[in-house]
């Protein structure tokens, strides 16, 4: 009987130090990219301050189901200093309700949580259709980013050209994702 306890003790032991250590490389990446943020925010805030330069504004479109990715990537963003809406203006019909908010040229990027369950939902699928008709009649003010929250989910064939797909499967690739996505914002803006 000693020997099944401490054997049992021992994988237990190993374990919880397996989940530690992924913990704090999760952890010393967070650091990382918060770290490279501050001294990308000191060599940008002269040309943050130019018009042309300005932050984008965010709208999270996401399955029900997804909300603690959802949360995980508004998190990302306050973290980042980034506004984000909680709804994006459209009527019923799908058309913009406040055009003053499209079309002052604050750049909005949305952000679209691609998983089973956004595929499936009936009104997931109409926003989806109003958000790109609204990408394709304001690009370049706004811009369209997938991030992939499962391998295995089939992707739509309807992705506007010019969308960005990038996956979101576990914190850390969401956290790159969201890094790269603020980082290139003048990019997108750039190209009109």
């Amino acid at each position: 009987m000693r020997w099944s306890f401490f054997k049992k003790k021992s994988t237990e032991h190993k374990q919880i130090s397996e989940i530690l250590s992924r913990v704090a490389d999760e952890v010393d990446m967070f650091q990382a990219i918060d770290a490279m943020d501050e001294s990308q925010t000191q060599q940008t805030s002269k040309m943050s301050q130019s018009p042309s330069m300005q932050s984008h504004v965010y709208y999270i479109s996401a399955s029900p189901d997804n909300h603690i990715e959802k949360k995980h990537i508004f998190d990302i963003l306050e973290r980042k200093s980034r506004s984000c809406i909680s709804e994006f203006p459209l009527d019923d019909d799908g058309y913009t309700q406040n055009t003053s908010m499209i079309s002052s040229n604050q750049p909005i990027t949305v952000i679209i949580l691609w998983s089973h369950s956004y595929n499936e939902d009936d009104q997931c699928k109409h926003n989806f259709q109003n958000l790109t008709r609204l990408y394709q009649q304001f690009f370049p003010t706004i811009r369209i980013v997938f991030l992939q929250l499962n391998p295995n989910d089939q992707m739509t064939d309807n992705v506007p050209e010019g969308c960005l797909l990038l996956p979101g499967f576990d914190r850390v690739s969401r956290e790159l994702a969201i890094f790269k996505i603020v980082e290139e914002e003048h990019l997108s803006t750039d190209k009109s």
